[in-house]
């Protein structure tokens, strides 16, 4: 999120001195999947060489190796597009998660950062499926462990995104290995006929999953990077009347941009109780 000091000749939407969220997916707004709201699957800015989908910021050659948007600067590709112009101040951090989080509107939410509501086992799918019955959740939004790994030949892993500037991208699709706690966790905590959302990323292929069970339970899965453009409208509207998704409590850490590195270890480690930080310019 920030304020607009230069617009390309081709951009009408947006003005210097607007303020603006920009997605964290780039969508020209134009092609036939961004028509069918499927935005982070765009054609213009897909990277074909290796069949990966839109241009998201700060990513590898994977994705298009698009600069990242965690800076005090920053180019914004189809930007007749993607920035959402924003109200006046006075409620900046609701605009900051823009994103699908009405999937789960109709569910009560529990925050993870909070002790177990009812189970003494620690474990967040018994404590779901106390408080529902026995049944589980409805609808299950998982938010993300992510971070694929490569087996390094002695029984240790080493970084997706690593390996991905060496250009070792085949072996990831191959044999990439995800941390799935938070999966196996959503998965157990959904009911028969239920639904879980993966919007975490994912980046390796050899993730053990039961499809047997999934599929005896009739759960349904939906996943992918998010087509944040979407819905942007929509919850803009939303979250101007009101806080609904209790998202100006979303942050644990607000932290000055310099200060960025030691903000990704401590979220990486899980220390000091880190579930979101905002870095300040």
């Amino acid at each position: 999120m920030g304020t607009v000091e230069v617009v390309g000749p081709e951009v009408t939407t947006i003005h210097v001195g607007d303020r603006v969220v920009v997605p964290f997916t780039n969508s020209c707004g134009h092609c036939f999947m961004c028509r069918h709201g499927l935005q982070s699957q765009c054609e213009t800015t897909s990277v074909r060489q290796y069949g990966t989908g839109a241009a998201p910021f700060g990513y590898t050659k994977l994705y298009g190796r698009v600069p990242g948007g965690q800076a005090e600067y920053v180019r914004v590709p189809q930007a007749q597009y993607g920035p959402v112009v924003l109200p006046p101040p006075g409620r900046d951090e609701r605009w900051l998660y823009l994103h699908p989080a009405d999937r789960a509107s109709r569910t009560q939410i529990w925050n993870p950062a909070t002790p177990s509501p009812s189970s003494g086992s620690g474990r967040w799918d018994s404590a779901i499926r106390d408080l529902t019955g026995g049944r589980g959740a409805d609808r299950v939004r998982r938010g993300g462990d992510g971070g694929a790994r490569l087996p390094d030949g002695e029984g240790r892993h080493r970084s997706v995104h690593d390996t991905a500037t060496r250009g070792d991208s085949c072996a990831q699709q191959a044999v990439g290995v995800d941390r799935i706690a938070a999966l196996k966790t959503a998965f157990g905590s959904v009911r028969c006929g239920g639904t879980v959302s993966l919007s975490g990323v994912y980046g390796g292929s050899a993730v053990p999953v039961n499809l047997m069970r999934l599929f005896d339970r009739q759960v349904t899965i939906r996943m992918g990077q998010a087509n944040v453009r979407r819905w942007t409208d929509h919850l803009l509207r939303l979250v101007s009347r009101d806080d609904v998704f209790d998202v100006e409590r979303l942050a644990s850490h607000h932290l000055p941009l310099e200060d960025a590195p030691d903000a990704y270890r401590m979220f990486r480690a899980k220390t000091h109780d880190c579930i979101k930080v905002v870095l300040h310019p």
